[in-house]
């Protein structure tokens, strides 16, 4: 009977072992995440994100009128820039979409293919 209280406790130590392991681990896997959260700041896309909240007529003085525009029925629109370069690697293509409110500010952005992309200044 004795060797059962021990082996009991043992097995409650180990269990609390493990229990704080894993906290530590989850820790860990936590500041990971943040550390590749916070490398994607300088990133084109929030680059692209620097302009919500910023007028439509800013971002055409900015970039110029766009190639594209999407009107959709509840007055939003989508304004899409292509940029399609040649060089030695092949054809290489960037495109920047924003979407515009109905109120005329730039609500959400995106870019897909572009190394660098110009944020708001």
């Amino acid at each position: 009977m004795r060797r059962t209280q021990i082996h009991k406790k043992w097995m409650k130590r180990q269990t609390g072992i493990r229990c704080h392991m894993v906290r530590r681990l989850l820790f860990l896997s936590w500041l990971i995440m943040l550390g590749i959260g916070l490398t994607g700041c300088s990133s084109p896309h929030s680059a692209m994100q620097s302009w919500v909240g910023k007028s439509e007529i800013e971002l055409i003085k900015h970039w110029g009128k766009p190639d594209t525009i999407n009107t959709f029925d509840n007055g939003e629109k989508i304004y899409t820039w292509i940029d399609l370069k040649i060089n030695n690697d092949g054809p290489h293509t960037c495109q920047k979409s924003v979407t515009i409110s109905v109120r005329h500010t730039i609500t959400k952005g995106i870019s897909r293919g572009c190394p660098s992309v110009v944020s708001y200044q």
